[in-house]
């Protein structure tokens, strides 16, 4: 990626008239500290207020040229020399051209001045031309000064306008990053469809044709659990009470589907009413027991759901491990942890005994 080139904008009247007084008080002092004992000084300071006024404003019209010329000097440079192709040779021209600006610059004005002011030609004694030198001196100085605040209020300008773009490309990646985060849940919640769906439409068929009644009661709690997915399913939590009728209905095709091979035994009764979950968790949670354990009529697979301090949602069941072992999808438990992730909350706890296999679901506000 290139570098960033930044248009200087025309100055403000108004910073141009500040920078010229700012200059002209400059000017006077450096042509002080130059001489200080100079003749000049003493026949200023007595000579008649008008005089003094005419010769003020003659400096600051100088002044006002100068700063002018340097900040025109300045934006012409930008267009064919710019300070980020090459710095070094950038300086050294400025540096000339402003040097040979305030040279000539100095004689057109004391043209001038020895023009309007002068009732006689100059002698051009030593004098005169000592005090031309020191002038000229001050005025090299003062042109060098403004030149460098304005290359100093271009470097300041640039980098206030990086670090603003700066901030704006951090908000942008943000932005962009949580537009990802959320097509991400998007994705993982549409992963649970077909997983939900192709383990119910073949029991659904079955429960028809052997028997109606069960098979239009099967279809109603189907229908309230598929619309729970559809209406939930841009949500990225829901409550625990939603979520728990949502799994009444879903136990109720379990057990259909498997019979009396598992038992459930739940208790949610210390959780607070605005206490949320991820939508679907717990019946990926018991969903991925009965995947990976034998459920049998003689030995039903029991199936605990309980919140014991109302802070988090523990599930538990018995192993019982099937005699083949069945490759998971890798949706279940990793749908659930990479939500819990996404949405910046507490990891879910998994810990498995020889008995048992339990995961804490950490609840949400």
């Amino acid at each position: 990626m290139g570098k960033t080139k930044y248009t200087r904008e025309k100055m403000p009247a108004r910073h141009v008239i500040m920078v010229s007084l700012v200059a002209l008080v400059i000017l006077t002092l450096l042509s002080y500290l130059v001489d200080p004992y100079d003749p000049y000084w003493k026949d200023y300071y007595f000579s008649p207020g008008w005089i003094a006024l005419r010769d003020t404003l003659y400096s600051y019209i100088y002044v006002l040229l100068l700063t002018v010329i340097s900040f025109w000097v300045d934006r012409k440079l930008d267009d064919w020399l710019t300070w980020e192709k090459n710095s070094g040779i950038r300086l050294f021209v400025q540096t000339l051209l402003q040097t040979i600006i305030a040279i000539i610059s100095v004689y057109l004005m004391d043209l001038a001045y020895v023009a309007f002011f002068l009732e006689k030609e100059p002698s051009y004694s030593r004098e005169e031309l000592r005090l031309f030198s020191q002038f000229l001196t001050s005025a090299v100085i003062l042109s060098l000064l403004i030149m460098a605040g304005n290359i100093g209020y271009y470097f300041l300008t640039s980098w206030k306008k990086t670090a603003t773009l700066a901030l704006e490309l951090e908000v942008n990646t943000a932005l962009h990053k949580q537009a990802a985060t959320e097509a991400e849940l998007y994705a993982l919640r549409l992963q649970i469809d077909p997983h939900f769906v192709f383990n119910n439409l073949s029991v659904l068929a079955e429960q028809i044709l052997q028997d109606q009644q069960k098979g239009f009661a099967y279809a109603e709690n189907f229908a309230k659990v598929y619309r729970y997915l559809l209406v939930n399913s841009k949500k990225d939590k829901i409550s625990v009470a939603e979520e728990l009728r949502f799994l009444e209905s879903y136990l109720f095709l379990t057990r259909v589907r498997i019979g009396s091979g598992i038992s459930f035994n739940i208790d949610l009764t210390q959780i607070s009413k605005d206490a949320m979950i991820p939508p679907m968790a717990l019946q990926l949670l018991v969903e991925n027991a009965i995947k990976h354990n034998r459920t049998v009529k003689s030995d039903p697979l029991l199936i605990e759901i309980k919140s014991p301090n109302g802070n988090e949602i523990l599930v538990s069941n018995e192993l019982k491990p099937l005699l083949s072992h069945l490759d998971g999808t890798g949706i279940g438990l990793g749908n659930i942890k990479d939500r819990y992730r996404l949405l910046h909350a507490p990891e879910i706890v998994m810990t498995k005994t020889d008995k048992h296999f339990t995961v804490i679901l950490p609840l949400l506000k």
